[in-house]
C-alpha cells in the first residue's frame, strides 16, 4: 500500500466539517459518561442503545 495514498485519504475524510464535528461530541460524550463513578462502558453503551432507533442506517 502506498502512504501517500493513505494520507491522502486521511486529509480527505479529516477535511469534512461533519466528521470532525461529530469526533469531537462522541470523544466529549465519553469523557463526560467515563467520569460519572460507578458508570462502567457497558453502562454507557447501554444507556444510549435508544438514542440509536432514530438512526438512519
Amino acid at each position: 500500500m502506498d502512504f501517500s495514498l493513505l494520507l491522502s485519504s486521511y486529509a480527505t475524510v479529516w477535511s469534512n466539517p461533519e466528521v470532525l464535528l461529530m469526533t469531537f461530541i462522541g470523544a466529549l460524550g465519553g469523557v463526560l459518561l467515563g467520569a460519572i463513578p460507578g458508570m462502567t462502558a457497558t453502562m454507557g453503551v447501554a444507556l444510549l442503545i435508544p438514542f440509536s432507533f432514530g438512526m438512519d442506517l
